[in-house]
């Protein structure tokens, strides 16, 4: 029997669990009053709103850090070992400083296969050098799971140890993989495309930061 039913239920799940770890935790779909992607579309309206609308989770750091979480959960089928990069790496478009990637292995999926897949997952974004903190688990149960990247711990977790361990992956990672968008350095020649797409990178966290209703630091 499948620990959760769907990712919406896993995403209710882990918000529910780990919120006394961060500031603030949000469903992805946006704070009461307004979607993440009518905000978009009222400030950015060049920018897909479809991006916007598949963010999972959203965490606001102690530190004023935001950051764009992409979890998939696969219960009854295989996982491509790629599944949800892409997401992942969109949501450095948004302005969020960091951004996650959570695999999420049901408790009947082969052991052999969530660590080759963890494996080369990790593999693939650590050698293009890819600025997603990635993050991959079977589940035990609801309460408890095994992780197997960023490395193979053998004791089980619970979410709150969890929640801890992304914390202090974003505190110790702000330089190797925090949004490299949002500190582009000018090139020689100024050019001007280039400065125009850094200074609507730097809006657009502000915005973000705002409509999350979360103070510069």
């Amino acid at each position: 029997m499948p620990v959760f039913e769907d990712e919406n239920e896993l995403n209710s799940f882990i918000q529910d669990r780990i919120q006394g770890e961060f500031k603030k935790v949000m469903d992805g779909k946006g704070r009461p009053g307004q979607k993440f992607s009518d905000f978009l579309k009222e400030w950015w309206p060049d920018t897909d709103p479809r991006v916007g609308r598949h963010v999972d989770l959203i965490l606001a750091t102690k530190d004023h850090k935001v950051v764009g979480v992409e979890v998939k959960y696969r219960k009854n089928q295989k996982m491509p070992f790629s599944e949800g990069l892409d997401q992942a790496l969109s949501y450095l478009l948004l302005g969020f400083h960091f951004v996650t990637l959570w695999h999420f292995y049901d408790s009947e999926t082969d052991t052999n296969e969530v660590s080759m897949n963890s494996r080369m997952a990790d593999n693939l974004i650590r050698e293009l050098k890819l600025p997603v903190m990635f993050f991959s688990a079977k589940l035990r149960d609801k309460e408890t799971l095994e992780i197997f990247k960023p490395v193979h711990v053998s004791v089980d977790y619970d979410w709150t140890t969890f929640a801890r361990w992304v914390q202090n992956t974003i505190s110790q990672s702000s330089i190797t993989l925090e949004n490299p968008l949002l500190s582009l350095e000018s090139r020689v020649g100024k050019d001007m495309h280039h400065l125009r797409f850094k200074e609507n990178m730097q809006r657009r966290n502000k915005g973000l930061m705002a409509w999350l209703q979360i103070p510069s630091p």
